[in-house]
């Protein structure tokens, strides 16, 4: 298909988070015209493909493909795709619409219309992936077509599937009215057992980590609306949803954090003197609330911190919470605390204004300080006051990333990452190096002044956080070359405790690096915060996907020769080192990746699919 790259267009539908439902509107007028200009030509193709995935599990997924021409259908097919994931049934409907619109001889453009772009991209893909005898049947019926006459071309359009629009929703209906019960032996994928594994996988990690030995004790035990204790959910078990609450649900992080105490503890040494301190803490202690018992030690952190600062914390003038949780059953408390200098405390007027909420779920609090005019001044670089200086900073950030990330494109190797994270740094500093200017802050400076110097560490916290968690990539994905070749020695009965633990460890060290945590950390906890499986998990889950490779074999593969004579195909079993030829007892007494699978694939209830013979 490289020969014929300028012949093969995609038009996607990108929907900003701003105004979704203009953009829509927008988006249906525009395929409204392309439809009218497209049947108004001789010999134009236009085809509605979509999937359907039956969320009860009962039922196979169907492709289905609606070809017209001149608002005329001319063809029609539904295909039962098997036990399949989602994007592999749409690839089957685009193949489906391709070959047979290829087949008519008048036919000198074809559009696709589908809300799989991905699928899309597969399709004209002919290397080596799940579907691969699909995206060849594609590539063979297209490059037949483009060479049968000059001046052709296909173009994928991308549907969203909320907009339902008209062509393509015609194919989404046409598939979901059909019903096809999974059966004893139903068809599928490679990504389709890939994905079984992950759940499978998935589903122990939650177990596991519902053991407090494992995940610490830090964590905080979130209920539901009906009381009881919510489960990690999500693509990366770092969030937790909340049954049976309409819409918007609401989702809450599985873990407290105490982020602004932290940093100023960790940078105290290079701050300047403070006159204020305020904000969300998100610390509990009976010193201010008096509902709570107890006082943590990362509040006599931050009272220590704010020491080293010349700061105390400043009492309300009308005490009451400070923060009213949205979700319920949650106690309100006082979480937002104000610090100044010494010889304030007593004139400092800390008062919690009720009327200025809002829909926030915390108290605005005001201060009355006293500032004197008396010169502490440090010098450090800054924006200027100025909405229009700080949106230049971001977009010439903004700019400068999209062509680095592009430059470095793709991110394949530990290498390739390690270069792009250290052009990221450089991009960051030569920005605010070419945007920011040299101020002095004095003690008479305006308090907002002090508040761009906690931006600035902040920002400086988090983007040296982010730079840390990218060059982390490096070591996580050297991990891939540590347990290359795993299935040597992962297998049932194998002696691979030192192996696992020393992959653990590994993973480990990426995780407390990746989060910021204590080195005291539980490893459960850590992991399941940047989420990485276990190792012991993650390594159960690719020995599954290597027994599924055994089944992808062709039938006259040579390692066939080596199994049993229930999978040898049609070759002939080895005469001395094939299983069959063991007895019962030598069976028995040896274990490896060989036996394993070899059992293992006849417990396999799909089917796969044989490849296109070009493939």
């Amino acid at each position: 298909m490289d020969r014929f790259a300028d012949q093969v267009h995609f038009n996607d539908c990108k929907i900003s988070h701003g105004d979704a439902d203009k953009e829509l509107k927008q988006h249906t007028k525009h395929l409204d015209k392309l439809q009218d200009k497209i049947s108004e030509n001789i010999g134009t193709y236009y085809a509605g493909t979509d999937a359907s995935l039956p969320l009860s599990g009962q039922y196979q997924v169907i492709a289905a493909s609606i070809l017209f021409s001149g608002r005329v259908e001319h063809w029609r097919a539904r295909h039962v795709a098997g036990k399949v994931t989602v994007p592999d049934a749409e690839l089957y409907a685009i193949c489906s619409a391709i070959v047979n619109v290829t087949s008519h001889d008048d036919c000198t453009d074809i559009f696709i219309f589908m809300d799989s772009m991905a699928s899309a991209h597969r399709a004209v893909d002919p290397s080596i992936h799940s579907r691969q005898g699909h995206s060849v049947a594609v590539c063979e019926a297209l490059q037949t077509w483009f060479t049968r006459k000059d001046g052709q071309s296909i173009t994928f359009v991308y549907i969203p599937l909320r907009l339902q629009w008209d062509l393509h929703y015609k194919a989404h209906g046409y598939a979901t009215k059909l019903k096809v019960a999974l059966g004893p032996r139903p068809a599928t994928s490679f990504d389709s057992l890939h994905m079984q594994a992950a759940l499978s996988c998935g589903a122990s990690w939650n177990i596991l980590f519902q053991d407090p030995k494992y995940r610490g004790r830090n964590f905080l035990h979130l209920k539901t609306v009906d009381r009881a204790v919510a489960q990690p959910g999500g693509k990366d078990n770092l969030w937790v949803h909340f049954a049976n609450m309409s819409s918007p649900q609401l989702y809450a992080r599985m873990y407290e954090t105490h982020t602004a105490a932290l940093l100023l503890a960790e940078e105290v040494a290079s701050l300047p003197p403070f006159i204020y301190m305020g904000g969300d803490f998100n610390i509990h202690s009976q010193e201010w609330d008096g509902g709570c018992h107890g006082h943590p030690g990362v509040a006599t952190q931050l009272f220590n911190t704010a020491a080293e600062l010349g700061l105390q914390r400043a009492p309300f003038v009308n005490l009451g919470p400070t923060f009213y949780p949205c979700i319920q059953g949650f106690c309100s408390t006082v979480i937002d605390l104000v610090f100044v200098q010494s010889d304030q405390t007593l004139m400092a007027q800390v008062t919690q204004v009720h009327n200025a909420m809002g829909k926030s779920d915390h108290i605005p609090l005001a201060t009355t300080l006293l500032i004197s005019a008396d010169s502490g001044a440090t010098s450090h670089r800054a924006l200027k006051a100025d909405r229009e200086e700080q949106i230049h900073f971001v977009r010439v950030i903004e700019e400068e990333f999209a062509i680095k990330v592009d430059e470095y494109a793709p991110l394949d190797t530990p290498d390739q990452i390690d270069a792009v994270a250290q052009a990221i740094a450089d991009l960051f500093s030569a920005a605010w190096e070419t945007c920011s200017r040299e101020v002095t802050i004095m003690r008479r400076s305006k308090p907002l002044s002090i508040w761009v110097m906690l931006h600035i560490l902040h920002v400086r916290y988090y983007s040296t956080k982010a730079l840390s968690t990218i060059k982390m990539m490096k070591m996580l994905g050297s991990s891939t070359r540590v347990m290359f070749g795993f299935c040597l020695w992962y297998f049932a009965a194998a002696c691979c405790k030192g192996a696992l633990h020393h992959l653990s460890v590994m993973q480990r060290s990426a995780a407390l690096w990746i989060t910021g945590s204590f080195h005291t950390s539980l490893t459960g906890g850590v992991e399941d915060l940047v989420g990485l499986p276990p190792i012991n998990l993650l390594l159960r889950c690719l020995s599954e996907r290597a027994d599924y490779w055994f089944a992808t074999l062709t039938l006259t593969h040579p390692v066939r020769a080596f199994l049993s004579r229930f999978n040898c195909g049609t070759i002939a079993l080895h005469p001395s080192l094939s299983i069959q030829t063991m007895s019962k007892q030598e069976i028995f007494c040896t274990s490896g990746t060989l036996f394993e699978s070899d059992t293992n694939v006849l417990a396999l209830t799909e089917t796969l699919l044989l490849t296109n013979p070009l493939s």
